[in-house]
């Protein structure tokens, strides 16, 4: 049977031998690649206190809109396929548009041109099929 010798593996504070070692060899690498592979779905939680337009690596904005009212523009809808997630904090509206080029084009959300949070209880969730703004959630 394998033992564990107390010895200084790096961030363990213990040597480990034979099948301990292997597991430990193997396990460290994977946590580490299934990490990035959770930043890279995930994407970034922005906090903004200002108008703000979503870039590519957004996933979550928090609207902190105890300064005043915040409008949030959506990026371009042709080729978008994450979602995003706009939660309101403050107390005033955060207002949620498709950008200037989708609006010019009849691209709309959910048939509106823009979608305003007036409470903090709500987040909301857009989502695009490549062609059009939907809102799935407002929870």
């Amino acid at each position: 049977m394998d033992r564990i010798v107390k010895k200084g593996l790096p961030g363990f504070g213990i040597a480990l031998e034979g099948a301990a070692r292997f597991v430990v060899s193997t396990l460290v690498p994977l946590v580490r690649e299934m990490r990035q592979v959770i930043n890279a779905r995930f994407g970034e939680v922005v906090n903004v206190t200002d108008d703000y337009t979503i870039t590519n690596k957004d996933e979550v904005v928090i609207a902190e809109s105890a300064g005043g009212a915040i409008a949030i523009t959506l990026p371009p809808v042709i080729g978008w396929t994450k979602h995003i997630i706009v939660k309101r904090i403050g107390g005033s509206n955060v207002t949620v548009s498709p950008s200037a080029e989708d609006l010019a084009n009849g691209i709309l959300i959910d048939a509106a041109a823009s979608v305003t949070i007036a409470t903090d209880t709500y987040a909301n969730t857009f989502i695009s099929n490549g062609s059009n703004w939907y809102l799935v959630t407002q929870v």
